[in-house]
């Protein structure tokens, strides 16, 4: 309101001219709300589409114990392993079909560990990187870190020109599991960010209204 006020004892050319410029302000916070909403929304999806993972696993691991328990139970009735397999191989389980040799694995998981055998197995290196020498997964890890707003393209290319990534020795898709799996990817930077951001843009437009009256109150007298 005190702006508003100084504003209107300023000719006509200057107050027209410092409009602009608040409207330019508020144009900026509003744009900076609106990605906030959006990155909410992309986390949100995320979610969503972790719990259906999580569900699918589930469901994947139920269709493994339902096959295995049909193929124990022939076995039991003495019939042999290979024609138990041959004859499970040509039913559907969950909708499709496995080949034997598939069946056959996920009875001696099955025999080995029980349901958590039954479970999707785990790659002993992942959430390794093996694209990149230590010292590239460094080198990367730091630069999106100095600059998390930099696109991964434009990241990968400085990283090519500074000699730390060699080109066709790596793929798009493994640098962006590098970052996800250290936090480091766009919605990640995003959603860490979003109070601290809407704070910062609330701060930054309440300290050029002030500043602007400061200056308003300097250049009237000269008028």
């Amino acid at each position: 309101m005190e702006l508003f006020q100084e504003l209107d004892k300023l000719p006509t050319p200057l107050r027209e001219r410092l409009i602009n410029e608040l409207k330019s302000v508020q144009n900026r916070a509003e744009t900076s709300e609106w990605k906030l909403k959006s990155a909410e929304l992309v986390i949100r999806d995320l979610e969503e589409r972790l719990g259906q993972r999580a569900m699918a696993v589930e469901e994947m691991t139920l269709i493994r114990q339902s096959a295995v328990s049909w193929i124990e139970d022939r076995l039991k009735q003495r019939n042999t392993l290979g024609r138990v397999l041959a004859c499970a191989s040509q039913l559907h389980w969950g909708g499709r079909q496995y080949s034997a040799r598939t069946l056959e694995g996920w009875l001696y998981h099955w025999r080995a560990k029980g349901c958590g055998g039954l479970a999707r197995q785990r790659r002993r290196d992942s959430g390794l990187s093996r694209a990149f020498s230590p010292q590239a997964v460094e080198e990367i890890i730091n630069l999106r870190r100095r600059e998390p707003s930099l696109p991964v393209t434009t990241l990968i290319r400085q990283l090519e020109v500074n000699g730390v990534l060699e080109p066709g020795t790596f793929c798009l898709a493994s640098v962006y599991r590098l970052l996800r799996r250290e936090g480091l990817d766009r919605s990640q930077l995003i959603g860490a960010s979003s109070g601290p951001s809407k704070v910062v843009e609330t701060e930054l437009a309440k300290d050029i209204s002030s500043k602007l009256v400061r200056q308003i109150r300097l250049i009237r007298p000269r008028q």
